[in-house]
């Protein structure tokens, strides 16, 4: 009897130490497993890094291809802007008694440059018989700037050696207006070296914008 009970408690051990050793197997295989998954995802996120880095860089590159040149930038800036196909100068007659309007056959864009341009222009005089400019032809125009649809003019300080009356007075901040508005600009601000003028020759107030007429108040001259 007792030899039955040794060999029963001897297969039951074999049979428990069998079972144990299957128990870690599976285990390190279940640790294997994980261990091999987690590998395998880390290289996932690692290509999918990779490949956002990659078409970040290409997004950048593509912008930068794409990205106007500043000489383009200015060519489409000229190439949008809006030219004046003929220009009004305003002179006075030899009288001082009225203004009139006469056409010049020239092409001057409609901005800041194109408004420097025709005043220089004016400036220079016209060449009609009966006409006359009122400014010293040594008078420079400065600059041009437009801010809040006031366009602010600066003349160098020449202009200060007019020599006119009230009426002469008058006529040269009307025709510099009126040079100003066939360029989209009701207002101008006449200053000298850049800086605000009480008044020209003493009679007419320099520290408010003058405001243009309509072209049609003043007769073209056809002498």
């Amino acid at each position: 009897m007792k030899k039955w009970i040794s060999i029963f408690v001897t297969f039951t051990l074999l049979l428990v130490v069998s079972a144990c050793g299957q128990g870690d197997g599976t285990l390190n295989e279940e640790e294997t497993n994980l261990g091999s998954d987690e590998e395998q995802y880390e290289e996932q996120e690692d290509v999918v890094e990779e490949s956002e880095q990659l078409e970040e860089e290409a997004i950048e590159e593509k912008e930068r291809t794409d990205a106007p040149t500043p000489e383009e930038s200015t060519k489409d800036k000229t190439n949008e802007t809006e030219n004046l196909d003929a220009l009004n100068l305003y002179f006075a007659d030899a009288e001082l008694m009225s203004i009139y309007r006469v056409k010049r056959d020239v092409e001057y864009p409609k901005d800041e440059e194109g408004i420097q341009k025709a005043l220089q222009l004016w400036i220079a005089g016209p060449v009609e018989e009966g006409l006359q400019g009122l400014v010293p032809e040594n008078v420079i125009v400065q600059s041009v700037n437009i801010d809040n649809d006031i366009v602010f003019v600066s003349f160098s300080e020449e202009l200060l050696n007019v020599n006119v009356g009230s009426s002469g007075e008058l006529f040269i901040t009307e025709q510099i207006a009126m040079v100003v508005e066939q360029f989209g600009y009701k207002q101008v601000f006449i200053l000298i070296n850049g800086s605000e003028i009480d008044t020209l020759s003493g009679h007419i107030d320099f520290n408010e914008p003058f405001t243009a007429r309509s072209p049609k108040d003043f007769e073209l001259y056809n002498k």
